[in-house]
């Protein structure tokens, strides 16, 4: 029987190694599989409970907060969809997550007479910005759709543009406006200022030109 020499020693070693590696590799891509299935179907089943609650409650406030909750977990649900393949782990496609996103909130939002245009640059964000882009682009549009149009409609713009290092989105309408200060004291916009927070982005309000509001987010590091 031959006997291998010390190269060849090593070079089994080494290729048994490799193999181990590799067959290691492809189990925790397995469980990330399953983690992130088992995630999704978590969200779902809450986004469930929470519309079967809202229709056992009549019209009014409280119902619309808890539609208002189930929506926000819809985006959540959307932004986990596409996180991308842990081959790949470092960015998920944002051009994709908010067309996704604003084509469901304009399927769900019964305002045929609101036109919600779209222009979006193919940003690449991280998987930790995923979810509080989708959710900020969720609260302004539903913002909007909400307060900007009480008696006609009109037109909304979301825009994600690629800038230096980062990428800046804008939502703004052509609706009847509204006073800054009661803006920024209500919810929604409170809730889009902590998520700012978390992308350390930058929020500012202003008026449209010609009407409406403005709402301009500009992300670091995002591309």
């Amino acid at each position: 029987m031959e006997i291998p020499g010390p190269s060849e020693a090593v070079e089994v070693q080494l290729r048994s190694r490799i193999a181990e590696l590799e067959d290691a590799l492809s189990a925790t891509e397995a469980r990330l599989r399953e983690v992130d299935h088992r995630a999704r179907n978590d969200l779902q089943l809450v986004w469930s409970i929470l519309l079967m609650q809202t229709r056992r409650l009549p019209e009014g406030p409280a119902r619309k907060a808890l539609r208002r909750a189930a929506d926000r977990v819809a985006a959540l649900a959307a932004a986990l969809k596409h996180l991308p393949h842990p081959a790949d782990p470092s960015r998920l496609d944002a051009q994709a997550l908010l067309r996704e996103l604003v084509g469901e909130i304009a399927a769900g939002a019964g305002r045929p007479d609101v036109r919600l245009q779209l222009d979006l640059d193919p940003v690449r964000v991280t998987p930790a910005q995923a979810a509080p882009l989708g959710l900020i682009v969720e609260e302004l549009v539903h913002n909007a759709l909400g307060h900007a149009f009480p008696e006609r409609g009109g037109q909304i713009e979301i825009s994600l543009q690629e800038t230096d290092g980062g990428a800046a989105l804008t939502i703004s309408d052509d609706g009847v406006g509204a006073d800054l200060a009661t803006c920024r004291s209500g919810f929604g916009i409170g809730l889009v200022e902590l998520l700012c927070k978390q992308l350390r982005a930058e929020l500012a309000l202003a008026p449209g030109a010609p009407g409406g509001l403005r709402a301009a987010v500009r992300i670091p590091g995002a591309s």
